[in-house]
């Protein structure tokens, strides 16, 4: 004991209280009513109350002792007293007997009423409304309540479950806040709350209250998607219970189709989460649900799952693909088609088909334009199926197919939206008979499946490279025409196909149509006006290639020396193109002339000199 009170001798003798007085300086609280057990602390100044033997209340001769104390601290003592149910009302003094300070006495302190105040009471809890998986401010409003006391117990109860405060903060005496999380095994909607206190001074209070708990809160995004997309989702989470360890997403339609997504960072607040929308995933809206995983007893033991679930809030939207409206090909021919798509995915496309029944076309080539637009080239067999055709977009190969077949998925088709026609022809020609050099004969020309209408209308006759044009054109409809032809008589005897070039077709020949014949007599007097005796050997001019797509080549053969010539190149308008002067020299002569910017169509050639012309066809292709 003396060791003690040197010990205290020495602090206050450093602190400076060595000089104090001790005194009582307050009491707290001040007052109590007859019958009731109060706990009081004392607060002293210059004191010692380490070494304190007795406490208790004075009112003249009336002495009410402790029935039991402590010191918290050389200047403070907690002590209890049971007011007995006939004390004096009034105001009394505080005695602490110290070994140290002797008697400490401080009279009128302490107020005993007769009159028994109002029971303490929990009036509310606020507010209304909880979150799951979100640490929870509940602020609890008393009355005639000591709540900034330190309570001995504080919990929550919803239903069965029990929540213990992860912090208490007393604000006055009727208000205290309490921090907890809300567990996701809790369940959502409107539930009670039962509130229990156990303090030193109010004793146990309990309050029940109605509160509304909601399920997390999250955002995320994108909100759309279309089959066959790999997306990345952004989740945003509010602050999450701090014994959910996990989640795993999912995209739900009506709770039937599923489409698992994977976490790709870390828990809690924010998440990416990786999926691939299915080809055959089928559009329209779904719910988006996140499971929370959390250990049950909140340090790594058993673990549960809750669902959490943002409904209608994703949507698959529906791709489609456009084509022209019965866009018209023919079954001879090679095309390109180009296609327009919405909520489409284009580049991940391998091929385009064309079906009919069973029967098949793969494109030839693609080229994509970009996810919603692309082109692709056919070749179509002379002998395929005409009619309506469906245009398929055929989606990448499955790399690992459960059966070991490799398989290709359709991704979209447009049904009915390509047209094929059958293959133009020239049926017939009347008359179909021999006809002979310097003739005119006007030649009927029937088609199948020819379109004679569509504007352009060129017709004419072949043998290699010599052309000879059919002039005064006149069409009765698609399949029946006639055109009016004057053999040259330099033209080449022997077989000659016909020809008829119509925008729609292009050009639609008929081998082997003609038979020219030499004329009966050749002499100066039955020469066509205009083909000079004497201007080229043989009177003949050859154009190689014909038809010409980049240039041609022109050659033939002057009789004379320095022959004076004009060529001159006219269209099917009579418009001239090309033109030129110049002398030849006896023998040989050829000449190549660039055609690659003229428009396409039948071109005149005519090499004229003062003795006379030679006209001549060719076709730029």
């Amino acid at each position: 004991m003396k060791a003690k009170f040197y010990i205290y001798c020495i602090a206050m003798l450093l602190s400076g209280q060595a000089f104090a007085t001790p005194a009582i300086s307050s009491v707290s609280p001040a007052s109590a009513f007859k019958g009731q057990t109060v706990k009081i602390t004392i607060t002293g100044t210059g004191t010692f109350f380490n070494i304190t033997t007795s406490v208790s209340l004075q009112m003249g001769a009336d002495v009410i002792k402790a029935t039991s104390f402590m010191a918290l601290s050389s200047t403070k003592i907690e002590a209890t007293f049971t007011i007995p149910s006939n004390a004096k009302t009034g105001l009394w003094a505080v005695l602490v007997n110290c070994l140290n300070n002797g008697t400490l006495l401080k009279n009128n302190i302490f107020n005993i009423s007769s009159v028994v105040p109002p029971p303490p009471l929990i009036i509310s809890v606020s507010p209304g409304t909880i979150v799951i998986g979100q640490p929870t401010k509940l602020t609890i409003i008393g009355a005639n309540t000591h709540l900034g006391e330190n309570f001995s117990n504080v919990e929550f109860k919803f239903g069965s479950t029990v929540i213990i405060p992860n912090k208490l903060k007393p604000i006055s005496d009727t208000k205290l806040e309490a921090i907890f999380d809300v567990m996701p095994d809790i369940k959502t909607g409107l539930c009670t709350l039962t509130l229990s206190l156990s303090g030193q001074v109010d004793g146990v209070l309990s309050k029940s209250s109605n509160l509304n708990v909601l399920p997390p809160v999250f955002t995320f995004s994108p909100s759309t998607a279309i089959p066959g997309q790999n997306i990345e989702f952004t989740i945003t989470q509010g602050e999450v219970c701090s014994s959910c360890k996990s989640a795993q997403f999912q995209i739900m339609k009506k709770g039937v189709d599923t489409i698992s997504a994977y976490r790709r960072s870390d828990f809690p607040i924010v998440d990416k989460a990786f999926v691939s929308i299915p080809n055959d995933a089928a559009p329209g809206v779904y719910d988006f649900a996140i499971w929370y995983y959390y250990y049950q007893d909140g340090s790594g033991g058993p673990y549960l799952f809750y669902p959490v679930t943002k409904v209608n809030s994703f949507t698959i939207l529906a791709p489609s693909i456009t084509v022209a409206p019965n866009t018209t090909y023919q079954s001879h021919k090679g095309f390109w088609i180009t296609i327009s798509g919405t909520n489409t995915h284009f580049k991940g496309a391998k091929k385009i088909s064309l079906t009919n029944g069973m029967d098949i076309i793969y494109s030839t080539a693609l080229n994509f334009n970009s996810n919603t637009s692309l082109s692709a080239s056919f070749d179509i067999p002379v002998n395929v199926k005409t009619g309506l055709w469906d245009i398929n977009i055929i989606g990448p190969w499955d790399p690992n197919p459960i059966d070991g077949l490799k398989k290709e998925n359709f991704d979209l088709t447009k049904a009915g939206c390509i047209v094929i026609n059958p293959q133009p022809l020239i049926t017939t020609n009347i008359p179909n008979i021999p006809v002979k050099q310097g003739e005119t004969v006007k030649v009927a020309i029937s088609g199948t499946n020819a379109h004679f209408t569509s504007g352009n209308l060129q017709v004419s006759m072949s043998q290699g490279a010599s052309i000879i044009t059919g002039t005064n054109n006149i069409v009765g409809n698609n399949n029946s025409m006639t055109s009016t032809f004057i053999i040259p008589l330099y033209a080449n005897t022997g077989l000659w196909d016909l020809n008829v070039l119509e925008l729609k077709d292009d050009i639609i020949t008929k081998a082997n149509s003609f038979t020219v014949n030499a004329a009966s007599t050749l002499s100066p007097g039955n020469l066509s006006p205009g083909i000079p005796k004497g201007l080229v050997q043989n009177n003949s001019m050859s154009l190689f290639p014909n038809p010409a797509k980049d240039q041609f080549m022109l050659k033939t053969n002057f009789e004379k020396n320095n022959t004076l010539f004009t060529l001159t190149i006219t269209n099917a308008q009579g418009k001239v193109v090309y033109s030129l002067k110049e002398a030849a020299a006896l023998g040989a002569y050829q000449k190549t002339i660039g055609i690659s910017d003229w428009p396409l169509g039948v071109y005149s050639i005519n090499m004229s000199s003062p003795q006379g012309s030679i006209l001549q066809k060719f076709i730029k292709e």
